[in-house]
């Protein structure tokens, strides 16, 4: 419990600090993504999360504290949690394996503004479950059309042996006659989709997304996994606050 309310604390600190940066404005909201599991016998995943619209342009993936800004530039260091399922489900594929803990990542980026689009790459590593090291490749074109803002958006992320180990291994001591040992080296994700927002008011704004994740062999072949890819949708409300 001490070490989430921690991460709690960090969280709001770096946004409070976002919003010192943004002139004083904040768009905070509440969002819920709806995704089916790739686990086998897995359920779909229902994920309610906070989040910060970004009006500087840059998209930055969490909370985070700016090193460096410019007009074109962000380089920041931050904190967030694993976006991989945390519970792998309570089926009879993954009954007697162990427990999965919350995987809460430190993370250093930056990113960069161009005329054709946002360009973004980030490195993060675990210092609470799998202790693994990720790195994530990012693109997003904000197309402005009336009072909706369309984000289309592809990022294509790489995982260490720990963190696909962690969530689509399975080690020597939890391998059954039906579950047969497995262990990854590195992995992929891809991922691609388009955000909306719309406003709805001075004070409210609405955030849509649809999209798809995409996983590679690795972790696709993993006696756990009868899905290589899966669709997403989100929805979610913000408010401004001055």
């Amino acid at each position: 419990m001490i070490k989430y309310s921690s991460y709690l604390i960090l969280s709001i600190g770096l946004c409070a600090t976002q919003w010192v940066y943004a002139e004083n404005e904040l768009l905070l909201g509440i969002n819920t993504q709806i995704e089916p599991s790739i686990y086998k016998e897995g359920k779909n995943r229902v994920q309610f999360s906070a989040f910060k619209l970004d009006r500087e342009g840059f998209y930055l993936p969490g909370p985070s504290f700016n090193v460096h800004r410019s007009a074109t530039n962000r380089t920041y260091i931050g904190a967030g949690l694993d976006p991989w399922e945390r519970k792998r489900g309570n089926s009879s594929i993954t009954s007697g394996m162990d427990d999965l803990d919350y995987a809460i990542n430190l993370r250093a980026g930056t990113a960069h503004k161009t005329r054709l689009g946002v360009f973004g790459v980030d490195v993060m590593h675990d210092f609470n479950a799998h202790k693994g090291n990720q790195a994530r490749l990012r693109y997003i074109k904000p197309i402005q059309s009336g009072r909706r803002l369309w984000l289309p958006q592809v990022a294509i992320q790489w995982l260490d042996k720990d963190v696909g180990n962690y969530y689509f291994g399975v080690k020597s001591s939890e391998a059954t006659s039906t579950r047969p040992a497995y262990q990854l080296g590195s992995s992929a994700v891809l991922k691609a989709g388009v955000d909306v927002e719309l406003p709805l008011s001075q004070s409210f704004m609405l955030s849509t997304g649809v999209g798809v994740t995409s996983y590679s062999n690795a972790i696709k072949n993993s006696p756990l996994v009868e899905k290589g890819s899966a669709p997403y949708v989100k929805v979610g409300l913000a408010y401004r606050f001055r």
